[in-house]
Parts: C-alpha cells; sequence; structure tokens
C-alpha cells in the first residue's frame, strides 16, 4: 500500500490538505479551519456624568440655538451611556431638578437665548471660548445664565459678562445648580476700556455646571 503524500499550506486563513494517492492517481482537496482569531471586546464607552448632566441641561432649557451650539464647548454627542447605580441616581436627580427650575423660573422657560462672552482678563471678552460656554435667557428683567466648562481635565477660573443687569441696584446671583444650594455669587462692576462692564467671576472643575438666577 502506498503511503499517501500530504502537503499542508495555509490560503487565506485557512489550512488546506492536498492528497497524491499513487493508488487512484486522483486529487482530492479538502479544507481544514485555521487558528481561530478572536477581535477583543472592547468594554463599554465611559460617560462623563458631568457631561451626561451638561446635555440634558442645555436640552431641556431649549439652549441649542445654532451659534450656541456651534461653540467647541457645547456638550454635544450624547451617548446612551453605561452608568454605575450612584452615577445614574445623581443624573436623575439633576434632571428632575432642571424640569422644576423651568416650572418655577420665568426667564427659563420664556426668555430670549443670549450668548455671553468669556475671558481669562477682563479686557479680552469673547463670544467663542474653547472650552468653556456661557449663555443666558432674559425676560423682563429676569435672568439664568448656564455656564459649562466643558474640559474633562483642567479647572478653570473665568470672568463672564453679564448683560441685562446695568440696574446697579442688583449685586449678587443665586445659585441652583453646581454650588451649594441657594448660595449667593457676587456680581462684579468695574469700567474698562472706558467701557462699563458688569460680570461675574467664576471657578469652574472639570465638567463643572453651573446655574444662577436673578432675583
Amino acid at each position: 500500500m502506498v503511503q499517501p503524500l500530504i502537503n499542508y499550506y495555509k490560503r487565506k486563513s485557512l489550512y488546506r490538505v492536498t492528497v497524491n494517492s499513487a493508488e487512484t492517481n486522483n486529487l482530492r482537496s479538502v479544507h481544514l479551519p485555521g487558528p481561530t482569531k478572536h477581535k477583543a471586546i472592547k468594554p463599554p464607552k465611559k460617560q462623563d456624568v458631568g457631561h451626561v448632566i451638561a446635555m440634558y441641561a442645555f436640552s431641556i432649557f431649549e439652549l441649542n440655538r445654532d451659534d450656541v451650539s456651534s461653540s467647541p464647548s457645547f456638550p454635544k454627542h450624547f451617548i446612551c451611556s453605561h452608568l454605575l447605580p450612584d452615577e445614574q441616581t445623581k443624573v436623575n436627580n439633576a434632571v428632575k431638578l432642571f424640569h422644576q427650575v423651568k416650572e418655577d423660573n420665568r426667564a427659563a422657560r420664556l426668555g430670549k437665548v443670549t450668548v455671553n462672552s468669556v475671558s481669562e482678563y477682563l479686557s479680552e471678552f469673547n463670544n467663542i471660548e474653547n472650552e468653556v460656554i456661557a449663555v443666558s435667557k432674559i425676560y423682563r428683567g429676569e435672568q439664568i445664565i448656564f455656564v459649562y466648562n466643558a474640559s474633562s481635565t483642567e479647572a478653570k477660573e473665568k470672568f463672564i459678562k453679564l448683560d441685562g443687569l446695568a440696574n446697579r441696584s442688583v449685586c449678587q446671583l443665586t445659585a441652583l445648580y453646581g454650588y451649594d444650594s441657594c448660595s449667593r455669587v457676587n456680581i462684579n462692576r468695574a469700567t474698562v476700556n472706558a467701557q462699563d462692564l458688569v460680570y461675574l467671576k467664576l471657578y469652574l472643575k472639570p465638567r463643572h455646571l453651573v446655574i444662577l438666577s436673578f432675583p
């Protein structure tokens, strides 16, 4: 009996076996599966809780006007995140608070959206800032302002220019979210380059959303 000659060679991730039999003088080919390659399974993308909360806020308070959403610091690209139970609770509580604020605050419901200028220095205010965005809604002398630091790593200290608060009797805003409940934030006034400025100076942690209101 003639021993078959067997040649193994790999082709397109399969081992192909060719058998040359002297007895039959026929060629037969069979395909055997090659080594299985398993792709690494990526873990679910972790979504920053602060970013998720900011995205809900900008949606609930209808701040997605074109000149607002075009800002590089606008909290966009919502991804259904895999949150831990305590993180999901934090998001749920924030959303509940936002809806309550919108119901109670006329400026939040009816106000006209205005982009606030942001600066690291009093002399250089810009409407578009890479990592901090400030947006107000103003209605009949009432104002609510939203400030968000989109950086995931850096805390920021920024000057926020206020419009619609020329009345010098207004000296503080009330924190609705982001600082201790009902804490007060001072309104500052200065004359820079012959221009009267009304502004806030805020310290913002990474992914920090602050909501302030007057009255």
